[in-house]
């Protein structure tokens, strides 16, 4: 009986290490149509990366940013907001087209590893923003246990709450399509 538990053991405790050790995964897509033209859409992005306190499109008791803008090579401060404690981590935007997407990384001190890409793509009455990424990390860090457990999902509709709160106290001439892209 000893032998049998001892054996048992061992093989929870390994395979708990393995679990550990194991490189894990979560990625998320989402895409929200707007009526916005793409160029107006990226001014209130850019605005937010900015400077969020001064953004009504950021979620502002989630997160808060501060860039010099959205261009490759530019970092970016977060400060992720929790009941409990507020934590800073860095990203670098490592792409960037102006007005159709960028891409950003977080730094190498940062608990996930990874990339997000943040997409807006004409249509016929506006445009499609579309925030996707995937992030990967040994173990159960804080970070990831928040941004599967509720970050990703409050952030992202509260990202569409405000969207939607804004484009209707848009005036008619900024709902204009932009007809000419490269």
């Amino acid at each position: 009986m000893k032998k049998r538990t001892l054996l048992l053991g061992t093989a929870l405790a390994a395979g708990i290490t393995y679990w550990w050790k194991k490189p894990k995964e979560v990625s998320f897509d989402y895409t929200f149509k707007t009526n916005f033209s793409p160029t107006v859409l990226w001014t209130y992005i850019e605005q937010a990366f900015r400077n969020s306190k001064e953004s009504e499109l950021w979620v502002q008791h989630l997160e808060e940013l501060e860039a010099t803008g959205i261009e490759a090579g530019n970092k970016v401060m977060a400060i992720y907001k929790t009941p409990f404690f507020a934590k800073a981590h860095q990203y670098y935007i490592t792409e960037a087209s102006y007005g159709k997407y960028f891409v950003y990384e977080p730094t190498a001190e940062h608990p996930l590893k990874g990339r997000a890409i943040v997409e807006i793509t004409p249509t016929e009455r506006g445009c499609n923003l579309r925030w996707r990424g995937k992030y990967y990390f040994k173990g159960m860090p804080l970070a990831a246990i928040y941004l599967v457990g509720y970050f990703e999902k409050a952030f992202f509709e509260g990202l569409q709450q405000n969207l939607y709160k804004i484009e209707p106290r848009m005036p008619q001439n900024m709902q204009v399509i932009d007809r000419v892209y490269d």
